[in-house]
């Protein structure tokens, strides 16, 4: 068994290589490539392209010799952090009886005893899962026995870049977001709740979540990663609920400060907080992140959060399900958010 691994630390400022896969995706799709890039210098980096990026032969970026020196080239040069988008494709010299050669095996006999690069899916990446590896994963490759497995896996927070702010909003840096929670540095967030009417919906966390997991949290709402605006930030809506909205149809409430503190971590947000007046619009659901829609009394809701009431009831909006809800089981937003938002929604006059 040999072991292969990439320090987890990648910083703004370091330097990444974009290596062409077999398919030749940057000729085919420059619009799609050029948006990757971008996003990769909004994260601070900086991008060095590999030989075959602009090269098309047929259906292969370049062959099977060039796309090898491309990719040692990568693996050799000290300023390269990490590969981006590496798919080395079908070796064409083996009778494998119509199936692919081993991407690990492969992968084996170009690297030899060099660190092994961990690549990633940005915006022009290959998406085959199996060959994609997100940075800082840790992966061993079993020449062996031709298998590979993640030794830790992808998460939600790993490796996601955030603007770092001050407390008057002030761009100060990138940092990942695990590091922003862990330091308690100031970032921005959007948010958004839904009502209709009386009722106010409230999104139950999935499981599987690593924060409040199985806790009812604000309709919609995530973190804007590093070079997003507020109006990236309505992507949560579709993600989470599966509901295409634009930031047009929403109505801006404020920005407000939303700190949470567990013995794990502290997140202080700057949070850009909508409301949206339900239209009827169907839930889909992303599981991973959201369990369950709920509706609530507005007003009670509220009357809960500020300690008057001990417990309100909720229905599902999917399904069948119904809850009492008590506020140990809300994520623990400060009092002041709360108000801001009740006053803000209030204000809006959505009856």
């Amino acid at each position: 068994m040999t072991t292969y691994k990439k320090p987890n630390v990648l910083q703004p400022g370091d330097t990444v290589g974009v290596m062409t896969p077999s398919f030749p995706a940057p000729v085919r799709f420059p619009e799609r490539y050029e948006r990757g890039l971008q996003q990769l210098r909004q994260m601070g980096f900086r991008v060095i392209e590999g030989a075959c990026a602009q090269t098309t032969e047929g259906y292969r970026s370049a062959s099977i010799q060039a796309r090898a020196d491309e990719i040692n080239a990568m693996i050799r040069d000290p300023e390269i952090k990490a590969i981006i988008s590496t798919i080395v494709g079908k070796h064409e010299h083996l009778d494998t009886g119509g199936a692919t050669f081993s991407f690990e095996s492969l992968l084996l006999e170009v690297l030899g005893d060099v660190t092994f690069p961990i690549m990633t899916n940005v915006d022009i990446g290959h998406t085959f899962p199996s060959h994609v590896f997100p940075i800082g994963v840790d992966v061993e490759l079993d020449a062996t026995n031709g298998y590979h497995h993640t030794v830790r896996e992808w998460g939600d927070t790993m490796n996601e870049f955030l603007t770092v702010v001050d407390e008057r909003r002030k761009k100060i840096g990138l940092k990942q977001r695990a590091d922003v929670h862990r330091d308690g540095d100031w970032h921005e967030t959007f948010h958004c709740w839904i009502i209709e009417g009386d009722q106010l919906f409230l999104q139950l966390r999935s499981a599987t979540k690593q924060d409040f997991p199985n806790r009812f949290d604000i309709t919609a709402a995530g973190h804007l990663a590093a070079g997003e605006t507020v109006r990236d930030g309505v992507r949560e809506i579709h993600e989470e609920l599966g509901i295409e909205l634009t930031l047009d149809q929403l109505t801006a409430l404020g920005v407000y400060e939303d700190v949470i503190e567990t013995e794990s971590f502290l997140d202080r947000e700057f949070a850009h907080t909508y409301v949206y007046a339900y239209a009827g619009e169907p839930f889909t659901l992303e599981s991973d992140e959201v369990a369950d829609i709920v509706t609530v009394h507005r007003e009670r809701f509220f009357a809960l959060v500020a300690g008057e009431v001990a417990s309100l009831d909720a229905s599902s909006l999917v399904n069948e399900a119904r809850y009492t809800l008590t506020k140990q089981q809300l994520v623990p937003h400060p009092d002041r958010y709360f108000q801001q938002v009740r006053i803000g929604i209030d204000g809006e006059r959505h009856d």
